[in-house]
């Protein structure tokens, strides 16, 4: 999809558009910073603290450990929340 410096020494596909890069950046973002939510949406949660890791190089990666942390910390009320 977007090769970078880890993984090629050509451009990707989604080089040279710049709708597709800022979808895909916007979609880091998220990932990066979390989400927020509840009625006054001030309230955030990230992927990170639910237990996903993302690598480097774009992969995700389950931590069992932080999501465990996270389900006895009433990880599932949070998410009923919406």
């Amino acid at each position: 999809m977007t090769a970078n410096a880890y993984n090629s020494d050509k451009p990707g596909t989604f080089a040279n558009d710049p709708t597709t890069l800022a979808f895909i950046n916007e979609i880091k973002a998220r990932f990066a910073k979390g989400i927020n939510y509840g009625s006054a949406m001030t309230n955030s949660l990230s992927i990170a603290s639910m237990g996903i890791d993302l690598q480097i190089d774009g992969v995700l990666k389950f931590n069992a450990l932080t999501f465990l942390d996270a389900k006895a910390a009433g990880l599932q009320d949070k998410l009923a929340q919406g």
